[in-house]
């Protein structure tokens, strides 16, 4: 691992660890607090290097249905099975970005009406949100086939194989556990539900 990348990795590690308060603080009941938090979060890069690969080109073929996809991003523990850096519940960052819309804005799933202007989505969720990918381009949605995938590995891979690529391998994810900060964000929803979502706060799945 390179310099650069290693503080890319830093950052966006203290990053998550800030989140993680911020939602422990959430689920108190306690919103005031959990706001100066929010302001004490690091601040995280663009990982522009990493975004597309040299022979990137957009993959074709269904996408995993929602079921399997959240089996292997349970199975690997919402983790990248390429970096295994941590990868954020997409619900987490839907529920943050309700909560604290330009401190921590998340527009891919909200409507451009609802969004202050010119919002973007913040960097350190373009890194975390979740994705699963086809190790074997096209080659069916098998559970062997799929893997969970931070977004730049997942865009730099592109429509290759693991092994075409230097630098990318898959990796086997160590105990212990991570669930994408997901108990946290249902604990936080009971205290402090969602602006204007009908979401409800059940349990876990347990593993």
């Amino acid at each position: 691992m390179d310099d650069v990348t290693r503080v890319a990795v830093d950052e966006l590690d203290q990053w998550l660890d800030g989140l993680q308060i911020v939602l422990a603080v959430m689920a108190s009941g306690d919103l005031e607090e959990a706001t100066r938090w929010v302001a004490k979060l690091p601040s995280v890069s663009f990982e522009k290097r990493r975004w597309r690969g040299p022979s990137w080109e957009r993959r074709e073929g269904p996408a995993a249905p929602a079921p399997i996809r959240e089996q292997v991003l349970q199975r690997d523990q919402y983790a990248c099975r390429y970096c295994t850096r941590r990868i954020l519940h997409h619900r987490v960052a839907a529920y943050l970005t309700a909560h604290f819309p330009r401190e921590l804005p998340y527009s891919f799933n909200m409507p451009e009406a609802d969004a202050p202007s010119r919002l973007h989505t913040h960097f350190g969720f373009v890194r975390t949100i979740p994705e699963v990918d086809h190790v074997v381009p096209n080659g069916g949605n098998d559970l062997n086939n799929l893997v969970t995938a931070c977004t730049p590995c997942n865009n730099y891979k592109g429509n290759r194989l693991p092994e075409e690529i230097p630098d990318m391998a898959l990796r086997v994810i160590e105990p212990p556990g991570w669930d994408g900060l997901y108990r946290l964000y249902l604990q936080a929803g009971r205290r402090l539900p969602q602006p204007g979502s009908r979401a409800t706060y059940g349990h876990a799945p347990t593993k």
